[in-house]
């Protein structure tokens, strides 16, 4: 986003989009509560990320200074930053910052709500839910909040930019504990590495010096959006499945540079 206003230690900014009309037209409707579920990280499930009240103040999201607004002069007495509406959606080569409504962008959006997570993490999957409050009503010394509808909740997977620093590659997690809960299916083992600079190559190995895997960085590859992340399936080049034990790595870039590190999976 040009002239990010928001400070955030991830690098990662994940941004959650809805209407909700209908809900707003109940006249006991309150607010909105965003919940998050970080798999791997989040000591239970759908915990509450930010919540916005009606008497809260917030002002639009503005994606480009065409018409310049400043979100760090808002008033924000909720918890998370909540955007009410967003506006220069559309960047000069057509495409959309967001994909909202999915499948057929628009510009502006007066009556939508946009919540930004500046603490998404890069390769971990998370889920998000939003629900409604009713602030005067009081229950076991909280608000009223409508359930989670499973039909509602949004599952991603976070990328990372793809840098020109080495020293910022990682792999995540690390260590990896095969079954966890962050894997994508059951079944299905995967490792990230993460802000890999274009075009790279990974050269995988174990800790006797066996090459087990090559792969290769696209910053193209993810639909939304620039991204430095490469998947590993914890497979060397026959297909046989990792073992337990430390892996070294090898990050080499289109001009030459490196960076080594390790990890480790736990069977």
């Amino acid at each position: 986003m040009p002239s990010n206003p928001f400070g955030n230690a991830t690098g990662n900014f994940t941004f959650i989009v809805w209407k909700g009309d209908s809900t707003e037209a109940d006249s006991t409707w309150g607010g909105y509560r965003v919940r998050r579920t970080v798999f791997g990280i989040s000591s239970q499930p759908f915990e509450v990320l930010g919540q916005w009240k009606a008497r809260d103040i917030q002002g639009p999201l503005c994606w480009q200074e065409v018409q310049p607004c400043f979100p760090a002069t808002f008033r924000f007495t909720g918890s998370g930053i909540f955007f009410h509406g967003f506006r220069q959606n559309q960047l000069p080569d057509g495409s959309y910052i967001i994909d909202y409504p999915p499948g057929a962008p628009q510009d502006t959006c007066s009556n939508c709500w946009v919540f930004a997570d500046g603490a998404s993490l890069a390769g971990f999957r998370h889920q998000y839910a939003v629900t409604a409050i009713d602030t005067l009503v009081q229950v076991n010394s909280g608000f009223y909040e409508t359930p989670i509808d499973s039909s509602e909740i949004v599952s991603i997977l976070p990328g990372s930019a793809p840098p020109d620093d080495l020293e910022r590659i990682a792999v995540v997690p690390n260590p990896y504990r095969v079954r966890a809960e962050w894997d994508p299916t059951p079944g299905q083992h995967e490792i990230h590495f993460i802000r890999v600079p274009h075009e790279s190559t990974i050269r995988i190995f174990t800790a006797s010096g066996e090459l087990m895997r090559t792969l290769k960085s696209n910053q193209y590859s993810s639909p939304g959006g620039l991204t430095g992340d490469v998947a590993w399936d914890l497979r060397n080049e026959r297909g046989r499945g990792a073992v337990s034990g430390i892996y070294l790595y090898q990050v080499e870039t289109a001009d030459g540079r490196t960076r080594k590190g390790k990890f480790v999976i736990i069977k």
